[in-house]
């Protein structure tokens, strides 16, 4: 048998409101068949009534007459006492909600409100970490489920200088989830678990010694392997980035991603105008190239993508290969060199060479290295700019005359080191 609720006719359109009683208790019936309880209030404050509210207390049929007359009074004993009952309805509703998030859905929240601020790199990167092969068994779990002592396992494994990458963004996902009450403690406060600061792991291939010239033998043997691989594997364009990364000290992301637009190679002075979309610290950077570089991108073939070196497509860069680094190694390996290589030794190896020189200006290292400039007063600001600018190249042309006499086998000058290094 319907009960009184339901009898109460649904208007053609909009809606309409009925009383069972004289005690404030009202049901509102909607055009689509919706039906819910509700009174109407005002929030008692201490300088008077507030404003007044509409409390939803419940739908029919899942709330019956005494149910309803239930609610009702909790709802005005709320009232009087100062509280909102919508708002708590909503925040219950809010916790009962945050409570079935899963990991993998604060991941992409988190992910969407911190991407304006990442470079493209950086998205790629924390798309793979989130997705590896430790973190993808927590996708579907409710974030809450995840207990302090299983994340201090999954980092008990990972080494310092490697913590700022692999567990400084999953520190950041728990704080965000903190913060939007999704979790009441983050699990990295659970266990105590802090990310180490990355110490580095600089390897130039430059050696310095006291008295002696700089050793470049690291470096030469490096720049041989290249060319026996490319022998080998003519059609890679990775010799050729490799090589720019080696006259450059530029970071590889960076090189990698090289757009023509970017380079004016030529004259006496080519330079790289490398937008602050791409870069890591987010302004527009003026890079002297040496003549030398200048030299391996003219003699690149230019086709119809606006990438220098265009992944499958043409429209993205390339991804980082599998094959070359191993067939370097396996060179530098026979001539007892079993560091191996990587791109960023190439970026350790300008960085160290600009040390020792006693008229690199920190501004022009900065220049040189895409570091952010030291802060100048406005009145000398122009001036030092200018300075730092043909400075930077100065360096930069002295330190590839330097790698070619190296190959060339003659010795470049003793370079006495610097107090302290």
């Amino acid at each position: 048998m319907a009960t009184w609720a339901e009898r109460q006719k649904a208007p053609a359109k909009g809606q309409a409101d009925y009383a069972p009683d004289d005690t404030g208790l009202r049901l509102r019936v909607y055009a689509s068949g919706r039906r819910c309880w509700y009174i109407r209030g005002r929030v008692k404050r201490a300088d008077g009534e507030g404003e007044p509210r509409f409390v939803v207390l419940g739908e029919v049929p899942g709330m019956s007459r005494d149910q309803a007359d239930a609610e009702a009074a909790k709802a005005r004993d709320m009232l009087r006492r100062g509280v909102d009952p919508g708002a708590e309805r909503e925040a219950t509703l809010r916790a009962a909600d945050a409570a079935r998030k899963t990991f993998g859905e604060v991941v992409t929240e988190w992910t969407e409100q911190s991407k304006p601020k990442w470079r493209a790199t950086t998205i790629e990167a924390r798309r793979v970490l989130f997705n590896s092969d430790k973190l993808r068994p927590w996708r579907d779990r409710q974030i809450a489920s995840i207990a302090g002592r299983e994340v201090a396992q999954h980092a008990s494994g990972i080494k310092p200088n490697s913590q700022q990458a692999a567990l400084g963004p999953l520190r950041s996902v728990f704080k965000f989830a903190t913060e939007r009450g999704y979790i009441k403690r983050s699990p990295f406060i659970e266990a105590g678990i802090s990310v180490a600061r990355s110490e580095g792991n600089a390897a130039p291939m430059i050696k310095f010694q006291e008295g002696r010239a700089p050793d470049f033998s690291e470096l030469v043997a490096v720049l041989d392997a290249f060319d026996t691989c490319e022998k080998a594997m003519p059609a890679s364009p990775w010799w050729n980035i490799w090589r720019v990364c080696v006259q450059t000290g530029q970071r590889p992301s960076a090189i990698i991603g090289l757009r023509w637009l970017e380079l004016s190679l030529d004259g006496d002075e080519p330079t790289w105008t490398l937008p602050a979309d791409r870069s890591k610290i987010k302004r527009e950077e003026k890079i002297p190239l040496s003549k030398d570089c200048a030299a391996i991108l003219h003699a690149i073939p230019r086709g119809e993508s606006a990438l220098v070196w265009p992944g499958r497509g043409g429209r993205k860069p390339l991804k980082y290969p599998e094959g070359e680094p191993k067939m370097v190694k396996g060179v530098l390996v026979e001539r007892g060199l079993p560091e191996g290589w990587r791109p960023g030794r190439a970026r350790d190896s300008v960085a160290s060479w600009l040390e020792f020189q006693s008229d690199a200006t920190e501004r022009a290292m900065a220049l040189l290295l895409g570091h952010k400039p030291p802060a100048e007063n406005t009145r000398r600001k122009h001036y030092a700019k200018i300075g730092a600018d043909h400075q930077a190249r100065t360096l930069i042309e002295r330190y590839s005359a330097a790698v070619r006499d190296a190959r060339a086998g003659k010795v470049t000058r003793v370079v006495p080191l610097r107090k302290g290094a």
